[in-house]
């Protein structure tokens, strides 16, 4: 090889390392998740690769939450954005919309093979009525979450093709390990379905309806919903009717409400947390948190069933 040729290849070399590369071979996209749950079946899928940014953080209700300067930067840097629905994470659609030509925004709510529930209706006589739009609260089901899963490989991989045998490989590995969940809770809680409880905020009709409780009465349809007297009345009657023992509350603490509620009545109260905001971020957070619900429950309905079989 003459030194002319040899200088040629080496430029065509350089250039080849330091030109740009095109959309189909870009990094990794930067992803953000809206809450823990969702945060937590992203970083199953891409695992290895890189970690989403988590949005809402500790304690905060994504329902009224307020967008901090540090979010906006989340935001701005973000190549594909995820959160569950418009219902839960209410503020997040019209801060999204103008974004929509440069940025990938992804709601789950739509997501293929979704079983989308309706609200509850608050009502004194039949709290299953149902005409309040769709309910927010779709990771509850496992179902739901092997939806979820598939949903986003397939838009990982579009974005991120280079990739695609990695991402194919996470979602595998997680799809049995929601298969593994789903039968080791079911048979948890096979024995207490039957059991009666009173729930505070309606966030965990899915996970009633996938396993079956089938007995489960509830405060008020959100924690920022106030009820009025008729409606303590009604669920006094309703626990002493039902020889309902359990009460769950979402963390940090019990509202006053569930005091009233439970005056003279010998009921035990248990944190229930529907997003573990108690619970480490990360890919194993979510499978936590379907077992510390499904442990929550299981402890003091069965319990409760002991003593009614006595």
């Amino acid at each position: 090889m003459n030194l002319k040729t040899f200088l040629i290849s080496c430029c065509f070399y350089l250039l080849l390392v330091f030109l740009p590369l095109p959309a189909s071979y870009a990094e990794t996209p930067k992803i953000l998740t809206s809450i823990r749950p969702i945060h937590s079946l992203v970083s199953g899928l891409t695992q290895g690769l890189t970690e989403p940014e988590l949005l809402i953080k500790g304690f905060q209700s994504p329902h009224d939450y307020s967008l901090r300067p540090s979010d906006r930067r989340l935001i701005s840097q973000a190549d594909l954005i995820v959160y569950s629905s418009p219902v839960i994470e209410g503020f997040l659609p019209d801060i999204l919309k103008p974004l929509n030509t440069h940025k990938r925004i992804i709601d789950l709510s739509r997501s293929p093979g979704l079983d989308l529930l309706p609200a509850r209706q608050l009502h004194d006589h039949d709290h299953h009525t149902h005409d309040m739009g769709h309910d927010g609260h779709i990771w509850l089901s496992i179902n739901n979450a092997r939806a979820i899963v598939n949903h986003l490989h397939r838009i990982l991989c579009e974005m991120d093709p280079q990739q695609q045998a990695h991402y194919t490989e996470n979602r595998d590995h997680l799809l049995t390990r929601l298969e593994g969940l789903d039968n080791t809770m079911h048979e948890q809680l096979d024995a207490v379905r039957e059991q009666p409880f009173l729930m505070f905020h309606d966030a965990f009709q899915y996970f009633e309806k996938e396993f079956g409780l089938n007995h489960a009465l509830f405060v008020t349809t959100g924690p920022e919903h106030k009820i009025g007297i008729q409606r303590v009345r009604y669920l006094k009657q309703q626990i002493k009717q039902q020889n309902i023992n359990c009460v769950y509350y979402e963390p940090p603490e019990a509202p006053k409400i569930i005091q009233t509620i439970m005056e003279d009545q010998p009921l035990k109260l248990h944190p229930l947390d529907p997003v573990g905001s108690e619970l480490i971020p990360g890919s194993e957070l979510y499978f936590q948190l379907m077992h510390n619900i499904a442990q929550q429950l299981h402890n003091c309905m069965s319990q409760q069933h002991s003593i009614q079989t006595e």
